[in-house]
């Protein structure tokens, strides 16, 4: 019942479209199919070499060592994290000693007469007493002007000898790459280049004759083989910035309700809700999400476009004068309008990237009549919240400042949006 229940988990994984991208599943399925691909040999990504031991033929050793991928991405997008991870494939098929017979394996629990695995004839068999490989990945990630060098390894030692090997195929990012991560444009490329290493280990028993009795003579023999390989995709931070387009100085006509934000950010959002005065005004969701699945096993993850209205397209800018020197590459407009009502109202708009990020921006918005002398439009008393200024209120403080920042608010956007559609 138990394998039943995960053959239907995985199942649906892949035929399925979800309405938030799967990332916890995706990450679980390439966690495991990272495991199985640490001893998969695929033919297309080898090397061949062989042994030639002089009483016995040619022993053959074959080896492939290939990026699988990066785990998790979306639309071939990945992030920063300690979830980020990259999967080396890698796997091998070698001889082993088989007997004058052709089928008996000529290992340490033979008897050191057995004349099977006697292959000089000198009463004494000769047997593979151990086998080894050790693989050692080092990847060099290069991501703008960054470059790091990432090779963990562990030692073996084989008769005394000491072999390096690297203790997973499932390499984490090295800390300083995961960082300058964080402020990836969405369009910046992490470069992956691999460069690994497979050396094969016989310890071989070539036993001699003594007198009556067969003593041992143990030698290590070994071959290595090289590898390389390059893989790269996209690499989305986790900044955003929000600008207030409307309105620009915090209050507007009341017959005239409208709120407007304006969004870069370095990762794709796909589904946002606006909230006035603590109620969901306004939901929009963007995309949905299917499963794919590459040469090697490895899951990703792709987007469906189902309602983009607010995606306004992809750019490349540079938030420089704002004191952001990273880059953004998607632009978004949330707008709400409500009805002709006069007054304070707090406005909330919230957001979602698509690897999980929550983001929002809170802005205070009044709905203000206009006056003439001591006159209001609509007859209502005038109060510092409900009327635009001619009159004398009892409060007098915040206007100053609203006009200042909406009005620089406004320079911002203007210069902003002008660049983008140049």
């Amino acid at each position: 019942m138990k394998k039943v229940l995960v053959f239907l988990f995985f199942f649906t994984l892949a035929n399925s479209v979800y309405l938030d991208p799967p990332i916890e599943n995706v990450t679980i399925w390439n966690n495991g199919r990272g495991i199985e691909l640490s001893n998969i040999f695929y033919s297309n990504f080898s090397h061949a070499d062989f042994f030639e031991i002089n009483w016995y033929s040619i022993m053959d050793v074959n080896g492939s060592m290939v990026v699988a991928g990066i785990s998790p991405t979306i639309d071939n997008t990945t992030t920063y994290g300690e979830n980020t991870t990259i999967i080396i494939a890698k796997g091998h098929t070698e001889d082993h000693i088989i007997g004058k017979d052709g089928y008996t394996i000529c290992d340490g629990s033979r008897t050191p007469t057995d004349s099977v695995c006697d292959f000089d004839y000198d009463g004494c068999a000769e047997t593979e007493n151990e086998f080894h490989v050790f693989t050692v990945i080092g990847l060099n990630l290069t991501l703008r002007n960054l470059t790091e060098y990432s090779q963990e390894t562990e030692i073996s030692h084989v008769l005394g000898k000491a072999y390096a090997y690297s203790p997973t195929n499932r390499i984490k990012l090295p800390g300083n790459v995961s960082k300058e991560m964080e402020g990836g444009s969405g369009k910046d490329i992490l470069e992956v280049n691999m460069r690994g290493n497979m050396t094969f280990v016989y310890v071989i028993n070539n036993r001699s004759r003594s007198g009556l009795d067969c003593v041992n003579n143990y030698q290590v023999i070994e071959k290595s083989l090289n590898f390389s390989d390059n893989y790269s995709c996209f690499v989305s931070g986790g900044e955003s910035i929000f600008f207030i387009e409307s309105p620009a100085t915090n209050e507007q006509w009341f017959k005239s309700n409208k709120m407007s934000v304006v969004l870069i950010s370095q990762v794709p959002v796909y589904k946002s809700r606006i909230f006035q005065n603590e109620e969901e005004a306004s939901y929009e969701h963007m995309y949905n999400f299917n499963v794919t699945e590459n040469y090697f096993g490895i899951k990703n993850i792709e987007s469906i476009p189902v309602d983009i209205e607010s995606f306004i397209g992809e750019i490349n800018v540079t938030a420089g004068p704002l004191g952001n020197n990273n880059g953004f590459s998607y632009l978004y407009r949330f707008s709400h309008s409500y009805e002709k009502k006069i007054g304070e109202n707090d406005f909330v708009l919230f957001v979602v990237d698509f690897f999980g990020r929550n983001k929002s921006i809170e802005q205070k918005i009044f709905s203000r009549q206009l006056s003439h002398g001591n006159q209001t439009e609509t007859g209502e008393e005038a109060d510092w919240r409900t009327t635009r200024k001619s009159v004398i209120f009892e409060k007098e403080e915040s206007g100053f400042v609203e006009l200042f920042f909406g009005m620089l608010g406004v320079l911002v956007i203007i210069l902003f949006l002008r660049f983008v559609t140049r």
